[in-house]
């Protein structure tokens, strides 16, 4: 495949509880979904992904979510060594507990391009769903590899502060998509996506996820809203919408998407609440501070892609880095 990674030109989820159906699909996003039945239902979701860009035929084997959609939960936290771990492991387990989770794959963790901190989910036991705000009628195609950030360990932050609470997702095959052009997170209006619960109340989140992709609008708000998830290095606090919603358990690993130009962009993805309930401001994982991770992992699987750049408003959707 031959595609671009695009630079920049200037740095600077009833899915959501209180949300309305989305009309469209809006930068690449899907929903994981486990291959066999799972706790007596067909279909059964774990989170939201996007694809990530698509090459000259509008295809695109590559995606982006959070790392805790792809990574086995600990029975315990892992080296805490502060409030603030504690902190981020509580309500990372509030947002990624997954009822019956999947079963580690035996030696996913040894590749140099994967992590060694976290316990990689089996690949074999999901598929990816895409091209319809509905999942019961998307299609769908198998998972090839999971690239999880060896810095990834469940709120544990690296030496920078950064909890690397994303991952790249390769697919068994290429699939036709208008993927997501990735672009830095500035202040201002975000539309948080996702298929997750819609309900606020943690004793409700027991069952399936619902078919249809929500959508509602938030703002960018002040870090210390944030403060009791333990918000990191290169993560921001996305507040509360008018009407009292926002993502909810089974949105992690969606967007934060805004309009650039004529399109839409993929500027952040749903890490964590900050209490055990939905309705509140939320943390997202900012994409741009990463794009040199990423522009290396995409570059170790396909060495041809190349990198060019590109303006707002253009009609590239080759792999995106856009600013």
């Amino acid at each position: 495949m031959s595609a671009a990674l695009l630079v920049s030109l200037a740095a600077p989820a009833e899915a959501i509880v209180g949300g309305t159906t989305a009309t469209a699909i809006k930068a690449g996003e899907g929903t994981f979904e486990y291959v066999n039945p799972h706790n007596g239902y067909q279909h059964w979701a774990t989170c939201t992904a996007h694809a990530l860009g698509s090459d000259e035929n509008g295809q695109t084997d590559l995606l982006i979510t959070a790392a805790q959609c792809v990574t086995v939960m600990p029975g315990q936290q892992p080296q805490a060594k502060s409030a603030a771990d504690t902190a981020r492991f509580a309500a990372l387990r509030h947002t990624a507990v997954r009822p019956g989770s999947g079963t580690a794959a035996p030696d996913l963790a040894r590749s140099a391009l994967e992590g060694s901190a976290s316990t990689p989910e089996d690949p074999a036991s999901f598929r990816y769903v895409y091209g319809s705000t509905n999942r019961f009628t998307g299609k769908s195609v198998g998972i090839k590899k999971w690239i999880i950030p060896k810095d990834w360990n469940w709120g544990v932050p690296d030496a920078q502060g950064r909890i690397w609470d994303i991952a790249l997702v390769q697919l068994q095959h290429p699939i036709k998509i208008r993927g997501a052009v990735v672009a830095p997170l500035w202040p201002g209006e975000i539309t948080e996506l996702g298929w997750g619960h819609t309900d606020p109340r943690p004793e409700t989140w027991t069952g399936p996820l619902g078919p249809w992709l929500h959508q509602t609008a938030v703002h960018t708000v002040s870090r210390s809203q944030c403060a009791a998830g333990g918000i990191g290095t290169n993560e921001a606090c996305l507040g509360v919408a008018a009407n009292g919603g926002g993502t909810c358990k089974g949105d992690a690993g969606g967007g934060g998407v805004r309009r650039w130009g004529t399109q839409w962009v993929l500027t952040a993805i749903a890490s964590r609440g900050i209490e055990n309930h939905c309705g509140t401001a939320n943390i997202y994982t900012e994409i741009w501070p990463y794009g040199r991770w990423i522009i290396h992992q995409i570059h170790d699987l396909e060495p041809q892609l190349r990198v060019e750049a590109t303006r707002a408003g253009t009609t590239q959707t080759d792999f995106a880095l856009a600013g």
